[in-house]
């Protein structure tokens, strides 16, 4: 007989943490929205394989210009960075697979 349980965690920031848990978001919000709008750009103005685009060479193409016009993301881990880059990079992976299938465009 198999029991299954559950634990409930509930989290209780203070003022810091809380902070820099809204400051993660932000962040992985702008890397989404700015990468989506680097890609449809790509994809409209590039020919051939240079449309499309992966994790590593955005995450390469940020780092370039990350500390002069983004320096305000250093204020928070790299993860959530990386993690929306990687989202985003998901999300048109399944878009291109299963288009016919009726899987919308990201957004």
């Amino acid at each position: 007989m198999i029991i299954n349980k559950a634990y409930k965690l509930e989290l209780d920031p203070n003022d810091y943490t809380n902070n820099l848990l809204f400051k993660a978001a932000d962040v992985a919000r702008f890397i989404h929205n700015w990468s989506l709008a680097r890609r449809i750009e790509r994809f409209k103005t590039q020919i051939g394989k240079e449309k499309f685009s992966n994790v590593m060479k955005e995450s390469r193409e940020l780092n370039v210009i990350k500390l002069k016009e983004f320096p305000w993301m250093y204020e928070v881990s790299s993860t959530s960075i990386t993690n929306a880059l990687k989202n985003l990079d998901r999300a048109f992976s399944n878009f291109w697979k299963n288009r016919k299938l009726g899987v919308g465009f990201p957004g």
